[in-house]
């Protein structure tokens, strides 16, 4: 018997406009915000804030393969907003 693994991975991508006016494209991965449906992420991740918490939890819980997926610059500014261990934020 074999068994099929389904790795979690992005099911598209949102372009949100941050306060500063820039634009940041970012993958739609379903459970790194837990109590919202994947209906809902895109509309929701229109706001500067939750856009932050999501990509937050995206480098505190997500595997690589998904982060490597944001915008680097975007993953650095976001970075000294979340609460990592030394060798979790050298990463």
């Amino acid at each position: 018997m074999e068994r099929t693994m389904h790795f979690v991975r992005p099911v598209g991508v949102v372009r949100c406009d941050l306060p500063s006016g820039e634009s940041v494209d970012v993958p739609v991965v379903p459970g790194i915000l837990k109590h919202y449906r994947l209906e809902d992420l895109p509309r929701l991740l229109q706001d500067s804030e939750t856009l932050r918490k999501y990509t937050s939890e995206a480098l505190r819980k997500a595997p690589w393969s998904v982060v490597r997926q944001f915008p680097r610059e975007w993953l650095v500014m976001c970075l000294s907003l979340t609460d990592l261990a030394g060798g979790e934020k050298r990463g």
